[in-house]
């Protein structure tokens, strides 16, 4: 593996062999891969009222992978920030771990905020779990996929240089609403949840 952190180490990015080369995963691949290790490694003592938190823009393929082990899952606004004021809430449960597509991820509540460092470790054990099996964290990867469904997902920063674009850009996703497109509105993001299950975000 290649592993690296960020400056203040609450992210972690991991680059995968593939093929002759290394290939990077994305935040929500690497959650994934992180639920899916660590919940088999506790499923033995996984709390009763155990919960995941992700936030809105992330992947919703940890949902299935949660509700797999007898885990809930609950959605926050785009930020880590909400992950972390959310995951003491005696009224959902106990925590269980909380991941964003931009890279945080967090395993249990040691602290309110992503951690770089233990994603490190956690990413590692993952690997050599994976390696035990005499398997690499790509076909864990597909195994999942197999098992949850397909997903792509890439991202995108653009900006307007006139307010026209914006407007016409704006009456363009209205008119999918009116097509029955769902929109979800929350106070940093838009989200079109499309009907093939796809959604896009608009930040």
């Amino acid at each position: 593996l290649i592993l690296a952190t960020d400056g203040d180490g609450d992210r972690c990015g991991c680059c995968i062999p593939r093929g002759k080369d290394y290939a990077p995963l994305n935040g929500n691949e690497t959650a994934m891969l992180l639920l899916s290790y660590l919940l088999e490694r506790e499923k033995a003592h996984l709390p009763k009222d155990g919960y995941i938190l992700r936030t809105n823009v992330s992947t919703t393929l940890g949902d299935g992978i949660a509700a797999a082990y007898g885990l809930k899952t609950y959605t926050t606004p785009t930020g880590f920030k909400y992950i972390g004021a959310a995951l003491d809430d005696p009224a959902k449960g106990t925590f269980f771990a909380g991941y964003e597509e931009s890279g945080g991820f967090l395993f249990q509540d040691h602290t309110a905020d992503k951690d770089g460092i233990a994603t490190a470790v956690l990413l590692a054990e993952a690997a050599a779990a994976a390696k035990a099996k005499g398997r690499s964290l790509e076909e864990e990867q597909k195994a999942l996929y197999r098992r949850y469904g397909y997903e792509y997902t890439d991202t995108k920063s653009f900006g307007f240089e006139e307010e026209e674009q914006l407007k016409a850009c704006m009456k363009t996703l209205a008119a999918l609403e009116r097509e029955g497109i769902k929109k979800e509105v929350t106070a940093t993001t838009v989200t079109f949840l499309f009907p093939h299950q796809s959604k896009t975000t608009l930040r």
